[in-house]
């Protein structure tokens, strides 16, 4: 039997946006946590700057979330960005650099695509592992 003792539990935070569609915020199976993509809005609008302010946005918006769901930046696992500025991707970095200067970050693959809901130019994901 699949997943046998692992409880599926949908998590959500007041500090990411509510999900357009449905979709879960997040979703934690056992110690692994799913976050779902998140785009820059603010008050249900994305906000403007360019990739790396919906970046910047991006990863203090989940960072503020994080004890909403029992979780810090050291259990981050592992994040995908998604973006229709791949030759924008130093301003990214800038921006994942400053972010993550005083702790770990965690594993990243950066994708290219040609669109992404709303017309944003970042969507980023995150998977987290929790041991007690």
């Amino acid at each position: 039997m699949p997943n046998a003792g692992c409880k599926r539990e949908i998590l959500q935070s007041r500090h990411l946006p509510k999900p357009l569609y449905n979709y879960s915020q997040m979703v934690r199976i056992g110690s692994t946590y799913q976050l779902a993509g998140q785009i820059a809005l603010l008050d249900g609008k994305l906000i403007g700057g360019g990739v790396e302010a919906e970046c910047e946005h991006i990863l203090t918006a989940v960072a503020a979330s994080l004890p909403d769901f029992g979780l810090t930046l050291e259990d981050m696992l592992a994040a995908t960005i998604y973006t229709t500025c791949l030759d924008k991707f130093a301003n990214i970095n800038q921006a994942w650099e400053r972010f993550f200067a005083t702790t770990t970050a965690p594993a990243r693959t950066t994708v290219g695509v040609s669109s992404l809901p709303l017309a944003a130019a970042l969507m980023m994901e995150f998977r987290f592992c929790k041991y007690d």
